[in-house]
């Protein structure tokens, strides 16, 4: 099954309690490299299965072997930013991530850009989510078509970066950037979300040094 919504490969994350860039984490077997991939090839390689188009989103490029566009994040041009830091971080890349001001990494800016660009409904995952599957997904995409309103998973926690937004939610997104709130819970609620219960392990994200290390664990199993 591949579904027509377009799907979002979210990026744009600080990584500090990682120390580095998960996009450019390895997943595989240790013992063999040439078996192993970065988590955004990882990704990309199941998701584009399921889903008819398939797009990056981060303030920079993201290197991938599939030939994948990345959604460039906007936040860097907005007027508080700063002219001269806007010229210096235009063409920023991996290297230069840790010298954007931590309050530009807010997933809202994110969002907002995804949603002006594609102009349609977008289903949402954050990179470090590798144990999503397809009928998790398909849970989702159910809830939705039926009642066609954003859509995200919930378990023990409601999680605002994976799940589907509609292309209405826009106007309640640069309402709360213009306020300078960038909470996603308070925008859950501002756009009337509905929930779906999904498996808490398929909704695993990869925060820590530790979870990437039991996820590579689990994968070579």
């Amino acid at each position: 099954m591949r579904f027509s919504i377009p799907c979002v490969l979210l990026c744009g994350g600080r990584s500090t309690r990682m120390g580095q860039l998960k996009q450019d984490l390895l997943i595989g077997n240790a013992n063999v490299p040439k078996k192993q991939e970065t988590l955004a090839n990882f990704q990309a390689r199941h998701l584009q299965q399921w889903f008819l188009s398939l797009y990056f989103s981060a303030k920079f490029e993201i290197p991938n072997t599939f030939g994948i566009a990345t959604i460039l994040d906007l936040s860097l041009n907005a007027d508080n930013a700063g002219k001269d830091f806007n010229q210096k971080i235009h063409l920023a890349d991996a290297r230069d991530w840790h010298k954007i001001p931590k309050s530009k990494f807010a997933p809202i800016f994110g969002l907002q850009s995804i949603l002006e660009f594609l102009q349609c409904d977008v289903f949402v995952i954050s990179i470090d989510t590798p144990f999503l599957d397809c009928d998790s997904i398909a849970m989702l995409w159910r809830a939705y078509t039926k009642n066609p309103k954003p859509t995200f998973a919930k378990n023990t926690k409601i999680h605002p970066l994976l799940g589907i937004y509609t292309l209405e939610s826009l106007a309640k997104i640069k309402e709360q950037i213009a306020k300078g709130d960038y909470k996603l819970m308070r925008l859950l609620e501002n756009i009337n979300a509905q929930f779906v219960e999904i498996d808490e392990d398929k909704t695993l994200n990869l925060n820590t040094l530790e979870d990437y290390q039991k996820a590579c664990k689990q994968m070579e199993s």
